[in-house]
């Protein structure tokens, strides 16, 4: 994963994840389950990331 593409996912993860999380623990009412949920979120955007633009993940 290039520096360009780690930086962009950092940002989007502080952005973003506590907002999906807060949604996660309201629809599933468990904060552990809800981090759960945020972890994969982040993962199939990140998996998403490399399926679009063809740079490595890992």
């Amino acid at each position: 994963m290039t520096a360009d593409a780690r930086k962009t996912i950092e940002d989007l993860f502080r952005r973003y994840a506590a907002g999906v999380s807060r949604y996660a623990v309201l629809r599933v009412g468990s904060p552990e389950f809800a981090e759960e949920i945020t972890a994969r979120v982040f993962l199939a955007v990140v998996r998403n990331i490399h399926q679009q633009h063809g740079s490595p993940v890992g």
